[in-house]
Parts: structure tokens; sequence; C-alpha cells
């Protein structure tokens, strides 16, 4: 018996300026991915989450996108287990050839992974990607910074996924957009031990990656600009007012209240120096490491920094 298609959509009949300014559907093709982009849009701002549709079903022969087939402005992507792929993909299923597909490989066997993708009939590889991740927690990590990075009107551009293969950095971003950086161009910040080149952290919002040994943080534009400055400074001068502004008033609000960068609980000197310089943005977790050390509420930290960007 076919499970019940759940689709999250507002009761009433949406007006045409709602459609408007939805730009982005997600399509959770079983129940515990469904879960995962409910609890992660939930941290989304409202604003954000204005502009994004779920559609959340049982099983992937359940799909059905009837009248809601995506225009070719609004983005589409499918979150699935690459097991979950039937022996036949229905037509429903398909939102057309821009939409995307996020797959998680979870204990899939390599032998049957070809098989799969071929059913898809993707040609293009930049609407696939294969995670890795087969952990609760990691697949709701993947799965959250690409909603993130979605629904990012400005600033600088998120990481969602990250690894290292053939002596390359290759980041993925929201949009499926991949950036490879050659090893060699960043030795001198993480080292030439291949263990520990390995050994990173992707911010939970996908802002940067994070070597611990190494106390370094590198995001998309800092990475860019080790390998096409001109590319990266073209995209900075579109944000760097922004994050000075920004990382103004995080000092601003910090110096008032009598703290040093050292005094500031579970953040380093070397980041915050750079978060205050605007280099790189703040991450939610370290917004409330900022507030925790304020004796704040985040909520009114974000008050008191909006405040100062504004004036």
């Amino acid at each position: 018996m076919a499970a019940t298609t759940q689709t999250d959509t507002p009761r009433k009949q949406p007006t045409k300026r709602v459609r408007e300014i939805r730009v982005a559907r997600l399509v959770a093709t079983n129940k515990e991915y469904a879960k995962i982009c409910r609890n992660s849009m939930k941290r989304i701002p409202s604003h954000g989450r204005q502009r994004l549709a779920l559609h959340a079903f049982d099983r992937w022969s359940d799909v059905t996108l009837g009248n809601e087939r995506a225009k070719s402005e609004v983005e589409t992507v499918f979150i699935s287990r690459l097991s979950d792929i039937p022996d036949r993909i229905q037509q429903e299923a398909h939102a057309g050839p821009t939409s995307r597909y996020l797959l998680f490989l979870e204990s899939l066997p390599v032998e049957a992974i070809t098989p799969r993708i071929l059913r898809l009939g993707v040609r293009n590889p930049c609407r696939l990607h294969i995670a890795r991740e087969d952990t609760p927690a990691a697949i709701s990590g993947v799965v959250h910074r690409m909603i993130a990075g979605m629904m990012q009107v400005d600033g600088p551009r998120r990481i969602a996924d990250a690894w290292i293969e053939d002596g390359t950095l290759v980041l993925l971003s929201p949009h499926f957009e991949r950036m490879r950086v050659p090893l060699h161009e960043i030795v001198r910040y993480i080292g030439n031990d291949p263990v520990l080149q390995k050994d990173f952290e992707i911010d939970e919002d996908g802002s940067f990656l994070y070597w611990p040994r190494e106390d370094v943080h590198l995001g998309w534009e800092q990475l860019l600009y080790l390998i096409d400055p001109a590319a990266a400074l073209a995209t900075k001068g579109r944000t760097a007012k922004f994050n000075k502004n920004y990382g103004a008033a995080i000092r601003s609000f910090r110096e008032e209240h009598g703290l040093t960068q050292a005094e500031i609980q579970g953040l380093t000197d070397r980041h915050l120096r750079r978060i205050e310089k605007g280099e790189v943005l703040a991450s939610k977790a370290t917004l409330e490491a900022l507030a925790s050390s304020h004796g704040v509420s985040l909520a009114e930290y974000m008050k008191q920094i909006a405040k100062r960007i504004q004036s």
C-alpha cells in the first residue's frame, strides 16, 4: 500500500506575491529526511522560510508535484538516500532540467551506485551531489548548510560540503557550484601532513572550514583568492562594507562592556580579530559565545549589534 503523501504547503491558496518570493523548494523523499528538513527550516529566519517550500513524501515512488511543477526561476532540490531511487523514475518526480539532487550514500554498496544514477538521467554533474555522511547528525549538518545557503541573500558564499581528493580541496556551494583548491596553495596554513589536512570541520552554517590543530579558519572567499584573486576581489567588493560594519559593531559592543578579545569564552583571539576586522562573518555558534561572554541572551545581543550597524 502506497504511503500517504505529505506536503508542507500553506492551507490557503498562496497569493501571487507569495509565489514570486518563493525561489526554492525542497523535495524530501523519505520521512527521516523530511524531519531533518523541517528542523533545519525552523533555524532559518522567518523571511527566509517564506522563500522556501518543503514537499515531504514517505518514499520516492509517492512523489507527485502535480500543478506545483517548478517554473524555470524556481530551484528544486531532491533530498534522498541513493538507495531510495526506485527502478523507474516517474515523470512527476522530475522538475525539469534545472532540478538538482542531494543524495546520501549511507550504507549502499558501491556497485549499486551507477545504475541508480543512470535512472535519474542527470547529464550535468553540477546537478548532482552524493554525500558520504552516514550518521543522522552528519546528514543533518549537510542539509542545514544547504538550506541556509540557499536562503542567503547576501554575504560571503557558504560551504555546504567539502572533501579532499587527488591532492585537491573541493568545496560545494549550496547551489551545487564546485571550487577546487590545490592543496599546495594552502599548505602554509594547514601544513603538509596528509592526515591533518583532512582533519577539518565545517562551520554549522557553512561560513568556513576549521582546522583545529592549526587554529585556521578559511572561508570560500579566502580560498577563492588563493586561486583567482581577481574573482575574489570582485566578490569581496560587494560584501566588504557590510562585513566591516558588522565586525565593527561586535568590537564596539565588546569594548563597551570592558571585555578584551581574550575574555571571550569559546573563541580564539585570532578568529575574533578576523571577525571584528570584517574578514569573516560570525556564525550562530560564535554569536552565542559572544552573547554568553557579555552576559546577555542571543536575542538581546543581536538587537544591540543591529542597532550599531544601523547607526
